[in-house]
């Protein structure tokens, strides 16, 4: 039995075409989400957690990939990776200091320091 309040997912559906118009879109699939992450079991939720450094990976690896095969950035600013840089290490250092050493989560945001880091290089 998990602990949260597991008549949220029957809502889901209704709540999503409701924000989509009829469609799922986006709001509707973070609704479906949402009430499905409050059905959870605990045991659960930090696996979650690993599941985002495939999306960071799977987001900024083809970028790199075109930088080197074009030899350029083109109209990528530094910028913005440098601020998504430094907000990674400072998450880094909240999470430490907030929470202690949650493999997943420095796990998570050291790929995407890492990441950023490598495009504005």
């Amino acid at each position: 039995m998990c602990r949260y309040h597991s008549y949220w997912v029957p809502l889901a559906l209704p709540l999503a075409l409701w924000m989509g118009n009829g469609h799922v879109h986006m709001d509707g699939s973070c609704a479906v989400f949402s009430a499905a992450q409050l059905s959870l079991p605990l045991a659960w939720v930090p696996l979650l957690t690993w599941l985002n450094i495939p999306f960071i990976l799977g987001s900024t690896v083809p970028q790199i990939i075109q930088n080197y095969q074009q030899g350029h950035t083109g109209q990528l600013a530094i910028a913005t990776c440098f601020m998504k840089c430094g907000g990674c290490m400072v998450r880094m250092f909240t999470t430490v200091t907030q929470i202690g050493l949650d493999p997943g989560l420095l796990i998570g945001y050291g790929a995407g320091a890492s990441m950023n880091l490598t495009l504005m290089i």
